[in-house]
């Protein structure tokens, strides 16, 4: 069978139509060899490109190399990352979870709740964990989500140094409210994603679906914004200012299906994101190549050197990688 029906069974997969039975074929296509699982994502990044109506890939994308005939294709040796990204099919992948015991007070004195602790390292790709509630929750590397066994009465709280995709089920009695170190955002049933990293000078949150607040001060706390569809506020911490504004929400999340997008981002901001994605220290000898801007799609498969490559095609550079250290020149 050529890769002409299969590229259909692809597309179907992405427009969300595929039968149960097609699917099970595509997955065993995928299973029975590694260019299969290469075209996969080639088509996947192509359509996940033009969805974003204004973003282009570099000249020479790696994709090409598995479209075009005779021409070598790169591995993706985890490619059972599929299975996490068909997420109505996928089992849960199994996370480490650190137990611990709090002590928490409450009107009747205080009693003993059992607490976890999901810690993903630099370098590792993203979790999916289902909390008591049935809410779920993407955590990306670098990043650490402590969470109750078991929610209480009146709220739902989780605590975040980092960066998470969430999907909170629905609790108009028990709102949810993820605290990190400088922000609370509260919701009661919606898709957002917030990053807040403790190294970082700021906490951004981006809404993908219903509605949530932000909340910010130390002993009490004041809501400082609410936020629609497709907006994102940045939260400063050297100054205690926010910024309010109008984004593509799918350029701040896809990273949970195995995906970093950029539009016009500086280089700096997406040695940042490499640095977390592949346990490494970036370094910029020629400080003018901080604010170049980029515009694209990296697979987290790819490794460092084929990111740095896709970015060599945009503007020029010199770089050198030697233990975990990349170095950036001109």
């Amino acid at each position: 069978m050529g890769n002409g029906k299969y590229k259909n069974l692809i597309i179907s997969y992405l427009e969300e139509s595929i039968q149960d039975s097609d699917l099970v074929i595509l997955l065993n296509w995928l299973d029975e060899d590694t260019a299969n699982r290469t075209f996969f994502y080639k088509i996947k990044d192509i359509w996940d490109s033009r969805r974003l109506e204004h973003i282009s890939l570099p000249a020479k994308p790696l994709w090409k190399k598995a479209l075009l005939p005779d021409k070598k294709v790169y591995e993706i040796p985890r490619w059972r990352r599929l299975a996490f990204q068909i997420c109505k099919y996928a089992a849960v992948i199994a996370v480490t979870v650190v137990a611990t015991v709090m002590l928490q007070k409450n009107r009747n004195g205080t009693e003993e709740t059992a607490n976890h602790q999901v810690l993903v390292q630099n370098g590792k790709q993203s979790q999916l964990i289902v909390l008591s509630d049935g809410t779920r929750v993407w955590i990306n590397a670098s990043s650490s989500l402590k969470y109750p066994e078991s929610f209480g009465r009146r709220q739902r709280s989780v605590w975040l140094d980092g960066e998470a995709y969430f999907e909170v089920a629905e609790n108009t009695a028990r709102p949810f409210v993820v605290h990190t170190d400088m922000v609370d955002v509260k919701v009661l049933g919606t898709c957002f994603n917030v990053t807040a990293y403790l190294s970082d000078r700021k906490v951004t949150t981006t809404l993908v679906e219903g509605k949530l607040e932000i909340w910010t001060g130390q002993s009490e706390k004041t809501n400082v914004a609410t936020l629609e569809p497709n907006q994102q506020v940045v939260y400063m911490k050297d100054d205690n200012t926010i910024v309010l504004r109008d984004v593509d929400s799918r350029l701040h999340t896809a990273w949970k299906d195995g995906y970093y997008k950029f539009y016009n981002t500086p280089f700096h901001e997406i040695a940042e994101r490499l640095e977390k994605m592949y346990n490494v220290q970036i370094i910029f000898a020629d400080k003018s190549l901080r604010q170049i801007p980029y515009t694209g799609t990296f697979v987290q498969e790819q490794s460092i050197r084929e990111v740095l490559e896709i970015m060599r095609g945009v503007k020029p550079f010199k770089y050198t990688i030697k233990n975990q250290q990349v170095t950036i020149n001109n």
